[in-house]
């Protein structure tokens, strides 16, 4: 069944660095991979006024098809926070809403904090779009990256979400320590099942103060290579192609700040371009 067209949006992201996050994944320090993570409140309305002047009526004086707009909260896993907490951040938000300047919200969050009562309060709010930070559908994977939920809180979730008629989006990684063929064929699968309107996929690569730095140290971690990343990601372009989910990210932001922070990894600032690039040379898409 094909997925209908969503009108192209614009995102205001504000990142909660860690706030509400349950576990320490092995490879996470949010404060390594993004420079601007607010500290108070108060910084949000700033943050949307200056993409809202900036930014957001630029781009749509170049390309009018940019008609939504979103203001998402990132970084953090947004529905373990306390119902009061997630209030307190959306009435910051809530009042572009109200004015017509924003049409919805975005969150971020962890398969295990999803349930009836957190989507009714999120209802209540415009959120729009509920990405999962899911990294994988093999559970000896998220044992070995801490996760501390489930392929089954995956589905479970998913499945909620859908039910309510939110936009689905799935964030996976690869080049993820005990990884194998069959990880990426319970990817695929679970994804052909699951059907996300959106996915964001991440080659695993080594930040400052992890744990993952000192596993990679003592040679306990060996991440893909460049190379090897895109012959993957290859794969996962051609197989969300194939069914109707749109990849709206491959690898983290480049910048400078995370560039002071990287150690190793497939890192490039067009990841996405090269994947696209050698596919196009073997004659599987067209432009």
């Amino acid at each position: 069944m094909q997925q209908k067209k969503h009108s192209k949006r614009l995102i205001i992201p504000i990142f909660i660095n860690h706030k509400g996050c349950k576990h320490r994944c092995i490879f996470c320090n949010q404060k390594s991979a993004v420079e601007h993570s607010i500290s108070s409140l108060d910084e949000i309305p700033n943050i949307i006024n200056s993409y809202i002047s900036t930014q957001i009526n630029k781009f749509r004086r170049i390309n009018p098809k940019y008609k939504k707009v979103q203001i998402a909260f990132y970084g953090g896993s947004f529905t373990c926070l306390t119902f009061d907490m997630m209030e307190r951040y959306f009435e910051m938000a809530i009042s572009y809403i109200k004015k017509g300047i924003v049409d919805s919200i975005r969150i971020s969050t962890r398969p295990d904090c999803i349930n009836e009562d957190v989507l009714n309060f999120l209802k209540e709010f415009k959120v729009e779009t509920i990405e999962l930070g899911c990294e994988s559908f093999d559970d000896n994977v998220l044992n070995i990256l801490k996760r501390g939920h489930s392929v089954n809180d995956i589905i479970d979730s998913s499945n909620l979400i859908k039910k309510r008629n939110f936009e689905l989006a799935l964030q996976l990684m690869i080049g993820v320590p005990g990884e194998t063929k069959k990880t990426h064929e319970n990817n695929f699968l679970y994804l052909k099942k699951i059907k996300p309107v959106f996915l964001r996929i991440f080659p695993l690569i080594v930040l400052k103060n992890t744990e993952l730095e000192k596993l990679y140290y003592n040679g306990k971690f060996k991440p893909l290579k460049l190379n090897e990343a895109i012959e993957i990601l290859c794969k996962y372009f051609k197989f969300c192609e194939e069914n109707g989910i749109k990849i709206i990210q491959m690898g983290l932001h480049y910048s400078d700040h995370l560039l002071k922070n990287y150690v190793a990894g497939p890192l490039h600032p067009s990841l996405k371009d090269l994947v696209i690039k050698q596919i196009m040379s073997k004659g599987d898409i067209s432009q």
